[in-house]
Parts: C-alpha cells; structure tokens; sequence
C-alpha cells in the first residue's frame, strides 16, 4: 500500500491539499498510522473504512464500515460512503477499524466454535441439536445469531462460511 500511495508514481502526487484517500481495505492496524502521518505533512487526509459484508453487500448498498481516522474527514466523505453502506461506524484513531474487524472475526469463530462443540456434547448427552438451538434462542437471546449460523452451516452440514481460517488468520494478523 505504501509503495501505491506514496512511491514515485503513487497517487499522493495526483492530488492537491484537502483531498482524503479512503482506505477499504482490511490493512494491520499498524500500516494506517504511518501512511497518515506522511499524507498529512502534505495536507491530505488519510481514514480507514475496513468493511464487513460480501462484494454483494456492497452491490445491495448493505455493507457496515468501520471507520477510523479524523472525524471531519469521515464526515466529508459519508455521502460517498453511503451509497454501497448502510451503516458507517466511527471507532476512533487510526489502526482501530482492522483491528475491531479482526476482534469480531475472533468472536465470531470462537461462538461459531463454542456453540458447535455444545451440540457435539447434546447429542451425546441424547439431546437433539435442533431442539437444543431453539431453546438456547429462548433462554439467550444474544446468543440468535451464533445458533443461526450454526443452524445453517453445521447441521445443514454445508460448513459453507464465508470466515475461513485463513481469513481469521488474516485479520488477526
């Protein structure tokens, strides 16, 4: 990314003072500091805008972004932003969207995780699985998503998420 913004022919030498450069990509959390602060010497605005969604989210105007980087800047370009999505989430300095795209991730995996080695454990036990998530929708209301996933990816036996490991892996860094 670096080399792209800033080498010899990076966009930087294309544009004046003023401009913002957002970034949509799910970069470390380290690179974005540092590619800020050379932009600014230059009065250009650097913000994150890591998404969460599929490309068709972004096609259905339904992605979430998690923003980072100075306020008027996002404030600037949110027009922009809202037409591929619904939600744009400012979480602070920069470095912050990776890296709550990646704590999320975590938790999802690990829910995704947890739940699955809890049916393992009913069906032993003699419980059914179905039955197990709809009560466990009942009782823990937080936990709807993690049991639809489940629902749909392990006993559909699909196991067709769209987090793979290696994504996981990515955004953890």
């Amino acid at each position: 990314a670096r080399e792209a913004v800033l080498g010899s022919i990076g966009v930087v030498h294309a544009l004046r003072p003023g401009a913002i450069i957002v970034d949509l990509s799910d970069t470390s959390p380290q690179s974005s500091p540092a590619l800020a602060r050379a932009l600014y010497a230059k009065g250009i605005a650097w913000i994150e805008a890591t998404p969460i969604g599929s490309p068709a989210d972004a096609r259905a105007g339904t992605l979430t972004l998690l923003t980072a980087g100075p306020a008027d800047a996002i404030e600037r370009v949110a027009p922009v932003l809202s037409a591929f999505s619904a939600k744009i989430l400012r979480l602070g300095e920069l470095g912050t969207g990776p890296l709550a795209k990646a704590l999320a991730s975590a938790f999802g995996a690990l829910s995704i995780a947890i739940h699955t080695e809890m049916l393992i454990a009913a069906k032993k036990a003699g419980l059914d699985p179905a039955g197990l998530l709809g009560a466990l929708s009942l009782l823990s209301p937080d936990a709807v998503n993690a049991a639809a996933t489940v629902e749909a990816q392990v006993l559909s036996g699909r196991y067709d998420s769209r987090l793979t490991s290696k994504r996981l892996q990515e955004d953890l860094g």
